[in-house]
């Protein structure tokens, strides 16, 4: 399909069958014939990254067998080969044509009968290295031979045994392999290409797979991607091209399922942050400070909707959750982290989860992910909240225990209780501090007590409505007053209770008690000049309120600014 492809704009045409770019283009010792290429020959054009069209004919040589065979080879970078061999009818291997040398056999052979033109369509991504020189990533290749997909986001771990040049962070030259087989090329052309900026594009791994990737209709696929890109959010379209409306990630709770400094990130240089994301980067137009500024106020606004809970990691959790993730199902979008993989464009990219998410908050995001994302692809795979945990841990990995911003003191009990009982009257297992009402402090599932104080600010003389939502049984206590009561043994519920409160710090206390089942605790509460909204941000560790931060802690820490706040929601 694509013999005699024409150079897009912007294309090196190192070969189009004239003398002019034969003498430009080729070092000294190539050949041509007529108005052919001989193999044998290295271009003078050094290329990182790139595209390439290249048209070959093999010789017909009926008395030779195996690599004597019309033999040559497109070295990418001088260092990579895709081997070119007669292997009309062969199996398909990696010395045979189409195979990358060494590595990987073709996933179908396409080779024609000698003496027919055939076609080399890849995509070349480089090695990187890093300042030291030291390789972080290797190679990657895409091949399709004679317009059919045979290699798709290959990696190249090693070069090829007989490759003129050495691996290093320098470009390097197309090279045609002499094996003393009369391989005749034309049409060669090399697009450079800029692998960081396409890695920073929207990632559709349906398109990639099912349109991208394989012989499609073009319009159909076209209008997949209006739909999933939600272009028609901005732009007016007629109803054939708007497609399924895709709804938009509900923010309501943010604040309770992601880093802030996350935020601050993401909205600055969303591509950056998350690879892939479909949202468009809608502060680019701004100069940078202003972006920064804008980015931190948006964040601050949306980081006041709630309060991440910090969970340390649990290895043995982990391990479980390893083996969950490449059994129930995780795989078929995601590349797995052990043994095979799958191509970067057609996988669904994780992104550094431990940046954005805690591994609690992660644990409720897998147990219900379209809660957060109506439009997501992604079903539910956890058959219940500890698998959720199990896999929450293998994704984020080791981390500190310590909580960011702590803003309460905890004790936790073991025990069994139908209701919530006296704490002060009961030896604890463990003492702390925590940022949020973490559910695995008590270090078991079930049969469990937690007793949470911290001191609440008020800002405005006022009747305040507490919503108190447990499972299984809580009480909430505001200067030594019960407030709210949601006790007893029941799946989430939410009780609501009021109290006048003045300007100040006030006592507060919650107690909670677990016996099995699932285990939730959640506070929020509502007054003049604010809706709803989760009770963390406003209750602080101790009576004098949040402690005074260091030049290096202000810049490490995240605290919520009412400034910051009120602009971002503006």
């Amino acid at each position: 399909p694509t013999l005699g492809a024409k150079p897009p704009e912007g294309a090196v045409v190192l070969f189009d069958g004239t003398e002019p770019t034969f003498k430009k283009h080729w070092r000294d010792g190539a050949r041509i014939s007529g108005n052919m290429l001989e193999q044998g020959a290295t271009s003078v054009d050094l290329f990182r990254d790139f595209s390439i069209h290249l048209e070959f004919r093999l010789p017909y040589m009926p008395h030779a067998r195996g690599q004597g065979r019309g033999n040559s080879g497109l070295y990418y970078q001088g260092r990579f080969e895709t081997q070119v061999l007669d292997s009309f009818g062969l199996e398909g291997k990696d010395n045979e044509c189409g195979g990358i040398y060494s590595i990987k056999n073709p996933d179908l052979n396409m080779c024609l009968p000698p003496l027919v033109w055939q076609t080399y369509d890849a995509e070349f991504t480089a090695a990187r290295f890093n300042d030291d020189g030291k390789k972080i990533a290797n190679a990657r290749v895409t091949v399709r031979h004679n317009g059919v997909l045979i290699h798709e986001d290959v990696e190249l771990p090693q070069i090829t045994t007989a490759a003129p040049n050495q691996e290093s962070p320098e470009p390097g030259p197309i090279y045609l392999q002499d094996h003393g087989n009369p391989v005749r090329y034309r049409n060669i052309w090399v697009l450079p290409r800029d692998a960081e900026k396409e890695a920073r594009r929207p990632a559709i791994p349906q398109f990639e797979r099912f349109f991208a990737s394989t012989p499609s209709d073009n319009a159909v696929g076209g209008r997949f991607l209006l739909s999933e890109l939600n272009c028609a959010a901005c732009h007016a379209a007629t109803p054939r091209l708007t497609g399924v409306p895709r709804p938009a990630p509900i923010l309501d709770d943010v604040g309770q399922r992601v880093h802030p400094e996350w935020l601050v990130s993401y909205l600055t240089d969303p591509h950056a942050t998350k690879p892939g994301t479909v949202m468009p980067d809608l502060l680019r137009h701004l100069p940078e400070a202003e972006r920064k500024s804008t980015a931190l106020a948006l964040a601050h606004f949306l980081a006041s909707t709630g309060t991440l809970v910090e969970r340390g990691s649990d290895p043995q959790s982990a391990e479980r959750g390893q083996k969950l993730f490449h059994e129930i199902g995780c795989v078929a979008c995601h590349a797995p982290r052990i043994g095979a993989s799958l191509p970067a464009k057609s996988a669904v990219p994780l992104g550094e989860l431990a940046d954005k998410y805690s591994i609690a908050s992660l644990a409720v995001f897998l147990e219900n992910p379209q809660h957060a994302r109506p439009a997501g692809r992604m079903p539910r795979l956890v058959q219940n909240s500890q698998e959720a945990l199990d896999l929450a841990n293998y994704l984020i990995g080791a981390i500190d225990v310590t909580p960011k911003n702590p803003n309460m003191k905890f004790t936790a009990f073991h025990g069994s209780w139908d209701r919530v009982p006296d704490f002060s009257e009961i030896k604890p297992v463990k003492r702390g501090q925590t940022a949020g009402f973490d559910m695995g402090l008590a270090g078991r599932g079930n049969n469990f007590g937690l007793r949470f104080e911290g001191f609440l600010k008020i800002d405005r003389a006022a009747e305040y409505l507490f919503h108190l939502g447990s499972d299984d049984g809580s009480l909430l206590f505001i200067d030594g007053v019960k407030v709210a009561d949601s006790d007893g043994v029941h799946p989430h519920t939410i009780n609501t209770g009021k109290k006048k409160l003045a300007v100040g710090m006030h006592q507060l206390r919650v107690d909670f008690a677990q016996v099995g089942g699932e285990a939730s605790l959640a506070l929020e509460f509502e007054g003049p000049g604010f809706v709803r909204q989760d009770v963390n941000r406003s209750i602080f560790l101790t009576e004098s309120g949040p402690p005074p931060l260091s030049a290096e802690d202000e810049a490490r820490q995240f605290r919520l600014q009412p400034a910051l706040v009120a602009k971002g929601r503006a």
